[in-house]
């Protein structure tokens, strides 16, 4: 995280993180909250699918494949010789009507939530009334490609919708000092934003609570809420989440290898990504430690597997 120390290396020989299996979960319904927490969560739900954004998120869906603008808008797009540069302009006839449709008929209710050992909340359909890719995704073999491509699905989902893949500061405030339970960081994948994690503006935040909240609904979305410049306090998505504290769920994605390259170590600064210059250096010294730590490791290995003469 900019601004602070590197975390401290992993043990000699272990990888510098690694994935962890998701607990095992019970099911809650959304009627089984009580009245307000079910009424503000039923249409914080609702108000979210009403935008402009969710209704051609969603079509694209159905419609099985994104647009070529939407595509395109990543900082590592396909190829322009990928058959989406020309072949998916726009949707289908159709499609967006069939969204609505879904949208309007669509009941909060139906859903059911999985309680994990951290008391989040993670929504999967109930067979009522449910998302193609959600449904999909809960009735696929672990490891399977459909499972995967769900997987993906709903996320671009949450990313194109929002602005970014939500994620929270974990930290302990008891024993961290700069710990922000409050805190809300969106990870992006667009053509003009930070390919890194940064934390929403207390202003972008407090758009987002008042048009998820408001008894009135606001007469206008903030959705996507994209960074700027301005989102200066910043998190390497090639940093152990154990190391940052920056996550949802510390399953939720696979390790980046401790060699892995990142942006911060070219010499040319990027303004997109580090918009400073002591930004930058700071992100080129975890990755110079990030590369030290698995070429220790390797080497220890390489030792180990040597036949003892």
């Amino acid at each position: 995280m900019t601004g602070q120390s590197s975390p401290a290396p992993a043990a000699s020989g272990a990888p510098a993180h690694s994935a962890v299996p998701p607990p095992d979960s019970q099911q809650l319904s959304l009627a089984e909250l009580d009245g307000e927490h079910a009424r503000l969560l039923s249409r914080a739900i609702s108000r979210v699918l009403s935008t402009e954004i969710a209704e051609t998120t969603y079509a694209q869906i159905i419609d099985g494949l994104p647009t070529t603008p939407v595509a395109y808008d990543r900082r590592s797009p396909p190829s322009n010789k990928h058959p989406l540069a020309r072949a998916h302009r726009q949707l289908c006839p159709g499609m967006l009507k069939k969204a609505r449709a879904f949208r309007d008929d669509f009941c909060p209710d139906t859903l059911t939530f999985g309680l994990k050992v951290n008391s989040r909340l993670t929504m999967t359909p109930s067979p009522h009334g449910a998302v193609q890719p959600l449904m999909e995704y809960r009735t696929s073999a672990p490891g399977s490609r459909a499972v995967k491509t769900r997987l993906i699905e709903l996320v671009v989902a949450e990313a194109r919708i929002l602005g970014g893949v939500v994620l929270f500061d974990r930290r302990n405030p008891n024993t961290t000092p700069h710990a922000d339970p409050e805190a809300v960081y969106f990870h992006s994948d667009r053509e003009a934003v930070t390919y890194r994690i940064y934390q929403l503006l207390s202003e972008q935040r407090n758009a987002l609570l008042d048009f998820l909240l408001a008894e009135d609904a606001p007469s206008a979305s903030p959705l996507p809420i994209l960074g700027d410049e301005n989102n200066r306090v910043r998190v390497d998505p090639e940093e152990p989440m154990r190391g940052t504290g920056v996550y949802r769920d510390l399953w939720e994605r696979k390790a980046y290898l401790a060699s892995a390259w990142g942006p911060g170590m070219k010499d040319v600064r990027n303004y997109l990504d580090y918009p400073t210059q002591q930004d930058q250096d700071e992100a080129s010294i975890r990755a110079a430690w990030r590369k030290w730590k698995r070429r220790a490791a390797d080497r220890e290995e390489r030792a180990r597997r040597r036949p003892q003469t």
